[in-house]
């Protein structure tokens, strides 16, 4: 049965651009005391402090670009499963019927290896592929909010078939299964409005 695995973030993590940026950050704040007691750049430990934050943002550079094709760390774990079931939302544990649920919702359009180019990031270069979310939206108002990790840009299209069924059950909006599914051509777009007016027309 295909799965989603459903991502854990850490609450707080210090990452590469944090440590470094922070570390150059407090090198220069350093330097501004030193000159308020007399150091200027004609003295050894300011221009110490000073070098010692340069050589910091260039090592970070470095890094970072020997680190483009290397993929992001989790900074967090990956524990649990989501499970789409024709009559029911599996999340880790807990079971929720569809006839509960008022309406499904994806965010999110992050992948495994999806190359994130960012000028001021020190991190690695390509995505693990975290920063998707499952919203489901329920009928007593409340709401299940999970994050989750894909391998691939369409892998919900593995989920199709009981996708199609929430989506002529009014559970998922037209825009959502042609972002999801990757539905490209208009034929394909054709294809899925015939399916739900045929649908209506049927219970008419």
């Amino acid at each position: 049965m295909e799965k989603l695995e459903i991502y854990h973030p850490d609450k707080f993590y210090p990452s590469r651009t944090f440590i470094i940026y922070s570390t150059v950050v407090l090198l220069l704040f350093l330097s501004f005391i030193l000159q308020e007691f007399g150091f200027d750049h004609n003295t050894a430990i300011f221009d110490g402090v000073v070098y010692l934050a340069l050589f910091c943002f260039i090592c970070g550079m470095v890094i970072k670009l020997f680190s483009l094709g290397k993929y992001k760390p989790l900074y967090g774990k990956l524990s649990g499963e989501i499970h789409f079931l024709k009559d029911s939302i599996r999340i880790q544990e807990e079971i929720i019927p569809i006839d509960k649920v008022e309406k499904i919702e994806f965010k999110g359009s992050d992948w495994l290896g999806l190359f994130e180019p960012n000028r001021f990031s020190l991190e690695n270069g390509l995505s693990n592929g975290t920063k998707n979310w499952l919203i489901v939206y329920l009928n007593d108002s409340s709401q299940r909010k999970i994050r989750f990790q894909k391998f691939e840009a369409c892998q919900l299209a593995l989920f199709q078939e009981v996708l199609l069924e929430y989506y002529v059950n009014g559970k998922i909006s037209y825009l959502q299964m042609v972002d999801n599914l990757c539905l490209e051509t208009p034929e394909e777009w054709n294809r899925l409005k015939s399916l739900k007016k045929r649908t209506t027309t049927n219970k008419t």
